[in-house]
């Protein structure tokens, strides 16, 4: 069915829009428990292994790297069918073409866990100051929420209407040289999104968006798809695995 005419609306004003009740509990619950087989056993092999929290990978937390540690997953979909089926479900799918339009491909997925107690802060950033795609109009992030996402296990937060003011200039931040945050931001505008697991939110490339730490005792995991329609282009198409259709 797709986003109504006011989601879509909302989505061009603001740069993001919720989307709630794309999946239905059972499926979240089974994504909750590969997330915990893959952190114990790992993926198949030549899949991706998973990531520690930066700040306990470096000794710097006060805890040791554990499976409670782990904060991210980068390309399950082509290595794992429960979150290809995710990726192409047809309800995100749908909503995903209603902005974008047809044909819908993804061109990257990663897994944002924030464990709990040591899930660290994201800097607020624009997505396209990693991705530089072309125009940016023609992709779209989905951020689906595997468990509740509240304020204070670190839901995600976005600037309205910053999608309008172009790319910034982000430099990469002292001791985290894989952040990249722009300088001088304003974030009194900004809006928290709580969400529901199996609730999306569908955010523009070049929205402004951070989350705060998890300092709750509950995980607050995520599964993020890059979608892009084929007349985009980006940088990170040269030496990736070809880019998968799905609608």
């Amino acid at each position: 069915m797709g986003l109504s005419k006011e989601q879509r609306d909302f989505y061009w004003e603001n740069g993001f829009v919720a989307v709630p009740g794309v999946f239905p509990p059972e499926r979240m619950a089974a994504a909750r428990s590969r997330y915990d087989q893959l952190i114990a056993t790992g993926p198949k092999e030549g899949g991706p292994t998973p990531l520690q929290e930066p700040e306990v990978a470096k000794g710097r937390a006060g805890v040791p790297p554990s499976s409670t540690t782990i904060r991210k997953f980068e390309r399950l979909v082509p290595h794992e069918p429960l979150f290809r089926e995710l990726a192409s479900a047809p309800a995100l799918v749908e909503a995903v073409a209603s902005i974008i339009g047809r044909p819908v491909q993804i061109m990257h997925d990663q897994s944002q866990l924030k464990p709990p107690r040591v899930g660290s802060a994201k800097p607020p950033h624009q997505d396209n100051a990693y991705h530089k795609i072309e125009p940016p109009d023609l992709t779209v992030t989905a951020w689906v929420a595997i468990d509740e996402a509240t304020l204070e296990n670190g839901c995600m937060r976005f600037i309205p209407g910053s999608h309008k003011w172009g790319l910034l200039d982000h430099t990469p931040l002292p001791g985290q040289e894989h952040n990249l945050s722009p300088e001088g931001l304003d974030l009194s505008t900004e809006v928290a999104l709580p969400c529901k697991a199996g609730d999306v939110a569908l955010f523009h490339t070049l929205v402004l968006h951070h989350s705060l730490p998890n300092r709750t005792d509950q995980w607050r995991r995520s599964f993020i798809c890059h979608y892009i329609h084929p007349e985009a282009h980006s940088p990170l198409d040269h030496g990736r695995l070809p880019r998968l259709q799905v609608g």
